[in-house]
């Protein structure tokens, strides 16, 4: 017996690549229009669904085809006392600069490296073990800033912000947008490759800003970008726009919605990131603390009349210190634990990158 792999496409364009026990090593390309076809073909979509819609998926998935408990699910970090601190047990993670929880398995989370990186999503759990990686093959990684998640139009997808923008010159903002894979039907140390739909980001009043913050404002369809200036943090401003019509026109102008309410400082209060917390009704800003290697996370618990980015304009509802992160220089990226009773933060290494997780 031998393994083949199946690609099967999709009406909505979507492909997978299954890996099978069969006898002839040959790729066996089938089409079809619906999702009634044969019992096989059915039981080979049932975890990933015939509806998706998103880029492509190719790699090796291993179906658990029993109840038990998946290796990906069975990876959960043991509890520790927080506040505690880990390095990523993969060198190649320097820089966390996005960090989003996932939306199907509690205690999972993406993380992603700075600029000039391979355009790879990690997967960690909260003690910074690697589970296995994402490559974006149509991505290139210029200055990858932030990641996030929301559900949308029945998906569960993750965003990655390619935003970053140091010298302000950078006329080539995008946005990465993949669905969720399926991991609990993953093995440990898995290898993905997925094709991302692209949002091209523009500012509506023409400037170049630099930006580290993205999240998604999922019942009002509204994607929020966060700049950053290590200067002056008093201006350091609110731009939105629509995810959805960023999706179906592949491009968004942001339109400018004021300024984060951050005490004025050089450096200390600079947005590194932020993430909205699992009921929708928080937000988290990151920024860099008054010395190296540590930063403060502000929270906003919008009233009952404010938006989320409403809150913002006003000063925050109360601040965390985020300890001393081993040898790292700076806060980088966030985000709460699917239970929002604790927050991981990660950070940019001297060697490699480190993640510190806080009581909320």
């Amino acid at each position: 017996m031998r393994f083949s792999d199946v690609a099967i496409e999709t009406r909505q364009r979507t492909i997978i690549v299954v890996r099978l026990i069969y006898r002839q090593p040959t790729m066996y390309p089938l089409s079809f229009s619906n999702c009634r076809t044969s019992t096989l073909l059915a039981m080979l979509l049932f975890a990933t669904s015939c509806s998706s819609d998103s880029g492509t998926v190719v790699g090796a998935m291993s179906p658990n085809t029993n109840n038990l408990p998946s290796a990906i699910e069975q990876a959960v970090a043991t509890q520790q006392q927080v506040p505690f601190s880990n390095t990523f047990d993969d060198a190649r993670i320097t820089e966390a600069s996005g960090i989003q929880r996932s939306l199907l398995i509690d205690s999972i989370y993406y993380v992603h490296n700075d600029s000039d990186s391979d355009p790879l999503l990690y997967t960690s759990n909260a003690a910074g073990q690697i589970l296995g990686s994402i490559n974006i093959i149509n991505a290139t990684s210029t200055d990858w800033e932030s990641l996030a998640g929301a559900r949308h139009d029945g998906h569960n997808k993750l965003i990655i912000a390619d935003i970053g923008n140091n010298a302000r010159q950078r006329q080539d903002l995008k946005l990465w947008v993949i669905d969720e894979p399926a991991l609990n039907e993953l093995d440990l140390g898995f290898e993905l490759e997925l094709i991302a739909d692209t949002i091209a980001l523009n500012y509506s009043d023409g400037l170049s800003y630099d930006a580290e913050g993205l999240f998604i404002d999922a019942d009002n369809d509204t994607l929020v970008v966060l700049t950053k200036d290590a200067q002056d943090s008093s201006t350091q401003s609110i731009w939105t726009g629509s995810l959805s019509r960023g999706l179906t026109d592949g491009s968004q102008s942001l339109v400018f919605n004021g300024l984060v309410n951050l005490p004025a400082a050089p450096f200390a209060n600079a947005i590194t990131g932020v993430d909205i917390h699992p009921n929708g009704r928080e937000l988290a800003v990151l920024t860099y603390g008054p010395l190296p290697g540590v930063g403060n996370i502000h929270l906003w618990t919008p009233t009952d009349d404010e938006g989320l980015t409403d809150a913002l304009l006003r000063p925050s509802d109360r601040m965390i210190s985020v300890p001393l992160i081993g040898s790292n220089f700076q806060a980088e990226g966030i985000s709460y634990s699917a239970d929002g009773n604790t927050l991981l933060v990660g950070a940019e290494g001297l060697s490699r990158s480190a993640l510190t997780v806080v009581a909320r």
